[in-house]
Formats: structure tokens, sequence, C-alpha cells
């Protein structure tokens, strides 16, 4: 592993004040972990990662998929994602967390300083007036990563029980009329990171074309990741 000093790798930050927070350029030369050259490999390939698009209200799409012999499964149409991107689409890129060298480095960073699981997730897209998620709460904690563009991000106070199982379909606040109170509004711009707490509601915006990248942080669990970039004797 080589070893990253980062501003967000302090756990002193977390130990008694579990709160969205903003660390102001924190990567330097973000576009090494992701960039459109990578998005298009991605995409050309769903086979090896999870892609997916969004509607225009912010709802995962159900994709037409075709049946892969070599691969027994079946997977999202290459053309549907490619068109509906170009059409812009927010897209999402799920299983990214092997991509190449710098991504795995990153990640193992983050799993050696927090004892947790980490896998990386893509969201972007092409065109302004993209439109992301609505208002929701993930599992994990998260690292919000800005590669490229600007989003405008809303961090709400409210939390969701453990209590409550987590669904496909986090949202109930915007469905039932329920208040959300702002507690952090901020805008990422390329090389900023936002640290988001574990089944905290928030909001992404979108601010034209960008490239943005998640790190869900687990529990760790009893097989953890080879990320060793091994070599050949040639």
């Amino acid at each position: 592993m080589n070893k990253l000093i980062l501003p967000f790798l302090n756990p002193k930050d977390f130990v008694a004040n579990d709160r969205p927070r903003v660390y102001k350029n924190a990567l330097t030369n973000p576009t090494q972990y992701a960039n459109w050259d990578t998005v298009r490999h991605c995409l050309n390939n769903p086979w090896h990662y999870r892609c997916n698009l969004l509607n225009p209200e912010g709802r995962r799409l159900i994709l037409n998929k075709k049946f892969e012999v070599w691969y027994e499964d079946q997977f999202p149409l290459k053309e549907e994602l490619f068109t509906g991107v170009n059409e812009g689409l927010t897209f999402t890129i799920e299983q990214y967390g092997h991509y190449n060298a710098a991504v795995d480095n990153l990640l193992e960073n983050i799993e050696d300083v927090f004892d947790c699981n980490a896998d990386a997730h893509i969201f972007g897209n092409l065109k302004p007036n993209g439109k992301s998620f609505n208002a929701h709460w993930d599992l994990p904690p998260n690292f919000i990563c800005q590669i490229e563009g600007e989003t405008t991000w809303t961090v709400f106070k409210e939390r969701c029980s453990t209590l409550i199982e987590m669904t496909d379909n986090p949202y109930a606040p915007d469905t039932v009329g329920h208040e959300l109170t702002p507690d952090l509004r901020t805008v990422l711009q390329a090389g900023d990171v936002m640290y988001i707490p574990a089944r905290t509601y928030h909001k992404p915006n979108p601010g034209g074309r960008r490239l943005s990248m998640s790190i869900p942080c687990m529990y760790p669990l009893d097989v953890p990741s080879d990320r060793k970039q091994y070599e050949l004797d040639i």
C-alpha cells in the first residue's frame, strides 16, 4: 500500500462528532480515479460493472437486458446505456472498487484507517440540468469525491433509525410529507471530499456536466478485499 496523507483520513474527526463535513481540495489529480475514458470503458463492459441510468424523476430505470452466454447472466444493453447517457440521463456505475491501482490504493488507505470494507461507485451526467437522486439515506457512511464539475449538496439533520431495514426505496420523507431540516449545504468542486454519516438523509443537485465518486464504508467482513497490485515475472 502506498500510504496517502489525506485530510479526511483522521479518525479523531469522527469519534465524538459524527456529522457531515467537507474537506476542500482534499484530492490532488482526482481524474486518476475516474474520467470519461473510464466511464466509456465501464459502460462498454456492463458484465464487469453494475451500470444503471436514472429517469428524470431521479429513480433507477428498469433497463432491457441481454443474456450473455459466456457469463451465464443477463446484462443491460450497451446501446441503451449509451443512448441514455448521451441524451443527458444521470448514470451510475457500481462495483468500481478495483478499477485501477489508484482506486485500489485509495480504498485500501480508507480500509486501513477505519477498519472497514470500502467500494467505489461513479455518478455523472454529460448534459446540463442532470437529475440525480432525490433526498434519501444510505446504509453505510460515505465519502463523496468530486471528480469533475460541480454538485450542490444538501445534507439533512434527520437520520433513519437502525430499526428500519434498508430497502430499494429509501425515499420515504419525500413521499409522505415529512419535513427535512437542512444541516449542511455546500457546493463540491473537483478535488473536494464530503463525509456523510450512515443513514443520514442527503440530496445532490448536479450543476451541469460532472463526475462524482462515492465511497461507501461497511463494517469489516470476514474476507477483506485483496487490493495488492501483483506483477508477472516477465
